[in-house]
């Protein structure tokens, strides 16, 4: 009753997922511009650490002016000090510090609608938020030079997990538990 056929195994695929250009997903960008990750990965550690430096002074005067959305978006954007590398952990401190500090400026009250307008400005903003929010939560303290971030890996403050929590939950409830697995999942680490 059965019926011979010439048929490979694999016949019931549409695509053959083995001869698709990409090798597999290694190239998956986890939802992120790969080509600013390049631009970053192009960079020197030297050249990254004035980046974020500078970055730094910019972000603290927006905060100064009360501008925190404007100081979030530049913080978390590209270049950004990726990998284990231990000569990116100056530019990675400087990095966090810029990210954490106007997270921790922040009122309670005003952060649903900060969230809602890195949202709106571009929704990849909050993913990279997030990344920080975890990064700060696996260690925050003052490190060298009184800066704020994983400098001193000693445990998180009090003042700053809170915060931290506070903007974990807002940046769910905008952006859902997808930025929460597009972080998790991506290949790129602060």
């Amino acid at each position: 009753m059965s019926t011979t056929t010439s048929a490979s195994p694999n016949s019931y695929r549409k695509l053959d997922v083995d001869n698709v250009a990409g090798g597999g997903g290694d190239d998956d960008d986890g939802g992120f511009d790969a080509g600013a990750a390049d631009a970053a990965a192009s960079l020197s550690p030297r050249e990254l650490e004035q980046t974020a430096n500078s970055r730094l002074g910019d972000v603290r005067g927006l905060i100064t002016r009360g501008n925190v959305a404007a100081a979030i978006a530049l913080a978390v954007e590209e270049p950004l000090p990726y990998g284990e590398r231990p000569d990116l952990k100056a530019a990675k401190d400087l990095a966090i510090s810029a990210v954490i500090e106007p997270l921790t400026a922040t009122k309670t009250a005003d952060i649903p609608n900060v969230v809602k307008q890195l949202h709106q400005q571009n929704p990849e903003l909050l993913d990279r938020l997030m990344k920080f929010v975890y990064r700060g939560m696996a260690g925050s303290g003052v490190g060298p030079a009184g800066v704020v971030g994983p400098g001193n890996i000693t445990g998180v403050t009090g003042q700053t997990a809170a915060a931290l929590l506070n903007w974990h939950a807002a940046i769910v409830e905008v952006g859902g538990v997808g930025t929460i697995a597009r972080v998790l999942t991506d290949r790129k680490i602060l």
